[in-house]
């Protein structure tokens, strides 16, 4: 049976009023709210609303204040560890690491001022391709000249799953390409290298 518009017009002044806001956020706070609302992200209409918040002006604001936020910094932060490989085995383990990271005030490997051109990085030992555990905390300068992840004798090449790469910064974006054999990847290294790095 179809709503009219006097109980939608209701629904809504309750959903706005103090009540209604505070239980609904007892609901998305309950488990069975929270998983009512991943799985309504993951419905098409929830991605499709998503996306539209995102690309609005308000949404492109809100994550923008977002991402200044403590919170936001921590958690784009860590997202870009993960990213690069790092892993860790529960979440005192990450906020220690995070803690660590604030708290380094010079490179923990040669004792490296940081500045802007050379940054703080987490360093992390290589185990299977990029995946690996936490080392230190050291300068962008140490992390991009270590040799002790290399796998290949040639810098910025290594062993990654059932071929090899070359993984490389560049102006504190990571280039990264897959090759099957070590030979190519060390071709497309001095073309590369050539070509944009001189």
């Amino acid at each position: 049976m179809a709503r009219t518009e006097a109980q939608k017009l209701s629904d809504k002044k309750y959903r706005e009023s103090e009540k209604g806001k505070q239980k609904r956020k007892e609901y998305s706070q309950s488990e069975k709210g929270k998983i009512a609302d991943k799985k309504y992200r993951q419905s098409e209409k929830g991605k499709q609303k998503i996306k539209k918040y995102t690309q609005s002006e308000k949404g492109k604001k809100a994550r923008k204040e977002y991402l200044q936020s403590e919170k936001g910094a921590k958690g784009k932060k860590i997202s870009n560890w993960k990213q690069l490989g790092l892993v860790w085995t529960t979440e005192e383990e990450i906020e220690e690491i995070y803690e660590r990271y604030l708290a380094s005030q010079k490179c923990e490997k040669k004792g490296c001022e940081y500045t802007e051109k050379n940054w703080k990085c987490m360093d992390h030992m290589h185990l299977i391709g990029k995946y690996g555990y936490f080392r230190n905390i050291i300068c962008n300068s140490c992390n991009v000249n270590d040799k002790s992840n290399n796998t290949s004798g040639v810098p910025n090449i290594n062993k990654n799953g059932t071929g090899w790469a070359y993984e490389k910064m560049v102006n504190r974006k990571k280039h990264f390409k897959w090759f099957k054999t070590k030979e190519e990847a060390c071709a497309y290294k001095i073309e590369y290298e050539e070509k944009y790095l001189k």
